[in-house]
């Protein structure tokens, strides 16, 4: 027991070491920014509410000296390096009663495939930024080691296996608080392990009656956000502060009778994605392995397998379901961390019948001898897999999201109030104006919610002096808005607006301005946006190691200003500004695409079905980059049939 937990601790500090030192010094894009905003103002994140984390993350914070936002990227780092050192001692019992005659390779084969996982750019992507990802395994391997521990006493100790159950219970429901759909999607394979460890155990009320007592003591997290909101915190997205809002952000439904929201993403192009990236991720030998020990698995310890089995399809088709699958969505690969756990597992199991028929064919084999062999030969995986990642995993030295959110404040007016469409904006300047207090006169406004009314009184709460129009659409609101309260500066990301209400807004950098009197867009104007776009352009071809998210964010960037010159008659400035999205992020399918259908529009078919082959090479299950190809190769029918 000594060893192991050796061996643990040993895991935990090294990847803890890799983990700090390529950690996000500060603010990272999209969610990463709201949970730093959310833990250092106790406030409410985005659906469902996340409350354990933000909890967890207020103590965190509480530590921090002069970078609020280290803290909470810190704590990603050390609940996933607990979780590896958990996920050890998962896989050495898994191990352990095959390895008799091996008792000096188990821990060696263990280690090797935990440090494998670590290195993944999945996990290690959850670990460098604040996110609720490495938590969540921390609470699954634990979950899983509870019910093993539940299902070992049983027969022999009921009355301890009986408080092992009921503490599975507990933390199945404060793990709920942290991200529902991932542990509600580990349900199937707990309760399929139950009945088949004992059929008639829940149906025992003594047995029940307390799990689901306490399960429903460990969801009580979830009454922050209740008692919160109703204390007007700075951050207070969805306002959960009824019964009723509060079952809207839990769920992400509309109203009591809603659920979880219907996806319309194609399940079996996701599958066939998330299959080629997890054998990328984890390495073809070590997938073979994996198949390996998933056979064994099966045919000597059923229990174990249906539970990593259930784990392993219940996790698939959640993150099948959840959106498009794409690498570069983080929160996705988060979602993946499971299946691939369970893949390890299994090519650890895989590996280690490998090592015992080495053994069984050259007999007498001693294992004492050969350990230092072994030792280095397990190690190449997870040492290749450090060497291959590390860069990319890198982000000691990225400022970007930060960098980006103060210019735009440091580029607007006294009390402006900015409109923003995404979340790689609104976030970080949640972060600067909340939590660093640094232009807090500035108002930053989310797009996707201007027609919800509790944002609205959330608006209205905070900046009281503000006229908020309600029931309108968010185009009108805008128009709406911007009449009613025009001694107040106005500012917006480039949005689908009416072209009555777009021509009211001037380019003003990274941003549009609110100019009422504007009546065409005037050559100073383009020239002096021209010239901002230009110097960032140049700044960011300087800039060495951008990392794919960053590409991201300013190419799209880049690609929204290309829309907007296209809406404004200006060709050339358009057709530049998507050539440099293409430049800045290459394998952005989206922009391939854009250009396509502007050549397509023009007539030049050549052109137009290079770009769309393009778009299609990086994303092969795109429909519509496939109809659009077939009209390029259907001269006749362009005219007629383009949309």
């Amino acid at each position: 027991m000594k060893k192991r937990l050796l061996w643990a601790l040993g895991i935990f500090v090294l990847s803890l070491v890799v983990y700090t030192l390529t950690l996000c010094p500060t603010i990272y894009w999209e969610d990463s920014a709201a949970f730093v905003t959310a833990a250092n103002t106790l406030g409410i994140p985005h659906s469902p509410g996340f409350p354990i984390y933000v909890l967890l993350g207020r103590i965190s914070s509480l530590f921090q000296i002069n970078n609020p936002a280290w803290p909470v990227n810190f704590m990603s780092a050390f609940w996933g390096s607990l979780s590896l050192g958990l996920l050890f001692v998962l896989f050495f019992k898994v191990l352990r009663p095959n390895s008799e005659k091996l008792s000096f390779i188990t821990p060696l084969v263990a280690t090797s495939f935990v440090l494998h996982f670590a290195f993944t750019t999945t996990f290690w992507s959850q670990a460098f930024r604040a996110e609720v990802y490495t938590l969540s395994l921390f609470f699954t391997v634990l979950l899983i080691l509870l019910l093993l521990k539940w299902s070992d006493l049983k027969e022999h100790d009921p009355g301890t296996a009986w408080r092992f159950f009921i503490l599975f219970a507990f933390i199945w429901g404060v793990s709920a608080t942290n991200h529902s759909l991932l542990v509600i999607s580990l349900a199937p394979a707990f309760l399929l392990f139950i009945l088949l460890t004992d059929s008639k155990y829940l149906f025992k009320l003594s047995n029940l009656i307390p799990a689901i007592f306490f399960g429903l003591v460990g969801l009580t997290p979830y009454l922050y956000l209740l008692i919160r909101s109703r204390q007007n915190p700075a951050l207070n997205w969805g306002r959960p502060d009824n019964w009723e809002n509060l079952w809207r952000v839990i769920t992400k439904s509309d109203s009591w009778h809603g659920s979880l929201n219907v996806s319309n993403v194609n399940l079996w192009a996701n599958l066939i994605q998330m299959a080629n990236f997890m054998l990328s991720e984890l390495l073809l030998p070590v997938v073979i392995l994996a198949a390996l020990g998933a056979v064994i698995g099966f045919k000597k310890r059923r229990r174990i397998f249906a539970l990593l089995a259930g784990i392993f399809i219940g996790n698939l088709l959640v993150v099948a379901w959840a959106a498009e699958f794409s690498t570069r969505n983080l929160d996705l690969l988060g979602y993946l961390i499971p299946s691939l756990m369970v893949l390890v597992a299994w090519a650890a199991v895989g590996a280690f019948r490998a090592l015992q028929s080495l053994q069984e064919q050259f007999k007498p084999f001693h294992w004492k001898t050969y350990t230092p062999m072994a030792a280095s030969i397990l190690l190449i995986l997870p040492i290749y897999q450090l060497s291959r990642n590390f860069k990319s995993s890198d982000r000691s030295q990225n400022y970007f999201a930060y960098q980006y959110a103060k210019q735009i404040l440091d580029s607007v007016r006294s009390g402006s109030v900015v409109i923003v469409a995404d979340d790689n904006t609104l976030t970080p300047l949640w972060y600067m104006t909340l939590v660093e207090s640094y232009r807090p006169d500035v108002t930053p406004l989310s797009w996707s919610v201007l027609d919800n009314l509790d944002y609205l009184r959330s608006v209205k709460i905070r900046r009281p002096e503000l006229i908020v129009p309600v029931g309108l659409n968010k185009p009108e609101w805008i128009e709406k808005f911007a009449k009613l309260n025009h001694k107040i500066p106005l500012f917006t990301q480039y949005v689908d607006l009416p072209s009555q209400t777009e021509r009211a807004f001037v380019p003003a950098g990274f941003m549009l301005r609110y100019s009422p009197d504007k009546v065409d867009l005037e050559p100073d104007y383009v020239a002096q946006q021209f010239t901002f776009l230009q110097k960032l352009y140049s700044d960011l071809g300087a800039t060495s190691g951008l990392d794919l998210n960053t590409k991201e964010h300013f190419g799209n960037l880049f690609f929204n200003w290309g829309v907007y010159f296209d809406r404004q008659g200006l060709p050339e400035q358009s057709f530049l500004n998507f050539d440099r999205a293409i430049q800045i992020d290459q394998t952005n399918d989206r922009y391939y695409t854009a250009l396509g259908k502007g050549f397509l529009r023009t007539g030049k078919l050549a052109e137009a079905e290079k770009f769309f082959s393009a778009a299609l090479e990086l994303n092969p299950y795109n429909e519509d980059n496939q109809r659009y190809l077939s009209l390029c190769r259907d001269s006749s029918g362009v005219q007629q049939n383009y949309p």
